[in-house]
């Protein structure tokens, strides 16, 4: 008897935060620091593909629903300036969103598991776009 399996995970997030920012001294290109809290809306999706020889595959999906957590985040970044009040900006940043521990069951055909899932989920991410200073 073979059995052929694969997986896949998907998860998407939604964030609303409030960061401070601490800009360094530099002419032209200013480098700074940042961190802030605030919720994400976070889901996650696994499905597994199985397959003994000689039978039609069966499909286990999982899924936690979606729901609104904390999370905190920091990162780098440069600010490039373009005009007056007006900037390009590139950064980088860690995001910790603190899911809480959910017991998971899944079941196909053939199998039943029980689990849990949650914890503290980390995102890091690489951003650009456009900044504009306020005063």
């Amino acid at each position: 008897m073979t059995i052929t399996s694969a997986s896949s995970e998907t998860t998407q997030s939604v964030e609303a935060m409030l960061a401070a920012k601490y800009y360094f001294d530099a002419t032209g290109i200013k480098p700074y620091v940042f961190g802030g809290a605030g919720i994400a809306d976070y889901s996650l999706t696994e499905t597994e593909l199985s397959a003994e020889s000689g039978s039609a595959p069966s499909t286990t999906t999982t899924a936690i629903n979606s729901q609104i957590d904390p999370m905190f985040t920091a990162g780098f970044g440069l600010n490039f300036p373009v005009a007056n009040d007006l900037g390009v900006f590139i950064q980088g940043k860690e995001s910790f969103i603190l899911v809480p521990t959910t017991s998971v069951t899944t079941s196909n055909s053939t199998l039943t598991e029980t689990g849990t899932v949650g914890g503290v989920v980390t995102d890091t991410t690489f951003e650009g776009g456009l900044s504009f200073d306020i005063r």
